[in-house]
């Protein structure tokens, strides 16, 4: 068969075939350039010949990127921006230390649930920040007040105990202004008024105190023994004393208006004391000899020192 094809060959026959395939070759390639629009899908395309040069801009879409294909190594330097993240995007994990400056922070941003336990130091706090209203009820102990901190001013108006915040031996007389010392009279406790004495009595500006015995008769020491059994150091009154209690006691009765009350002076007569009288005027009008050992229906008239009172 090989022999009867070649003996039929001739130059004429085989540049006509040729001529053929040449037609049908050119034929192929113009109708490539024809394709119908949307005609050549995935199947057509060999993988790996879509170049950049044949993307038109845009062409890459969000519904083009699959999951996760987005790596750091495609994101340009600031391209990122604020309108490009999601809400609660940005956690912790995100942020690299020291990364949040204070220009990051929106005024009012950080509330007490943003604060960790301890986080905030001394340092942090700027000068006159923590206000009266900051400080928790009895949360200022001593050691938080400096030495010499706490001047006159910012003590309230009898707020300072003798009896509690004053250390024993502690105050000199270079620490108390003129003319402002004033005692109490009042013992602790106040055994006066429990045994039906009247008092106590403070007079005027003298510094000393007293009570009146109004009941019974005594000698002179019976209404001694009277006087310090109440109020240990109490004493009997000289006649001055007598007369500036009355008046403090604003005429009251006794003293005032009785007699017979004993004094503190013994008389020329010995052993004899003298007794006074106080008037309707609250002043010792009389006086009296009278010996110790007489029994006197008079008041006992005390007093004493109010530094030296019991307690």
């Amino acid at each position: 068969m090989f022999r009867r094809i070649r003996a039929r060959l001739t130059y004429s026959n085989v540049m006509s075939t040729i001529a053929v395939l040449f037609a049908i070759g050119g034929a192929t390639a113009y109708a490539a350039n024809q394709l119908p629009k949307n005609s050549v899908t995935s199947k057509a395309i060999k993988n790996g010949q879509v170049m950049t040069k044949d993307l038109r801009n845009g062409a890459v879409t969000g519904a083009k990127l699959a999951n996760g294909a987005v790596t750091t190594g495609k994101i340009a330097g600031g391209a990122v921006g604020t309108g490009q993240l999601g809400a609660n995007a940005v956690t912790s994990g995100q942020l690299a230390n020291n990364a949040v400056t204070t220009g990051k922070i929106a005024n009012g941003a950080v509330t007490t649930g943003q604060l960790g336990a301890n986080s905030v130091t001394s340092t942090q706090l700027a000068n006159n920040s923590v206000t009266t209203e900051k400080i928790a009820d009895n949360a200022v102990t001593t050691g938080k007040i400096a030495d010499n901190a706490v001047t006159s001013s910012k003590l309230a108006p009898n707020s300072v105990s003798g009896l509690v915040q004053v250390e024993d031996g502690t105050i000199t007389g270079s620490d108390v202004l003129e003319n402002t010392l004033v005692f109490g009279c009042t013992p602790l406790p106040n055994i006066i008024e429990a045994v039906g004495a009247f008092g106590p009595i403070r007079v005027g500006e003298a510094g000393f105190c007293g009570f009146v015995i109004t009941t019974g008769s005594h000698t002179w020491a019976q209404a001694v023994a009277a006087c310090s059994g109440i109020v240990p150091d109490a004493t009997l009154p000289s006649a001055a004393q007598l007369e500036q209690l009355a008046q403090s006691a604003g005429n009251q009765s006794p003293p005032t208006g009785t007699t017979g009350i004993w004094l503190d002076s013994p008389s020329a007569a010995t052993p004899a004391v003298w007794t006074a009288s106080v008037d309707g005027a609250a002043h010792v009008s009389a006086f009296t000899s009278t010996p110790i050992t007489t029994s006197s229906s008079g008041p006992v008239v005390c007093t004493y020192e109010p530094a030296s009172k019991q307690g």
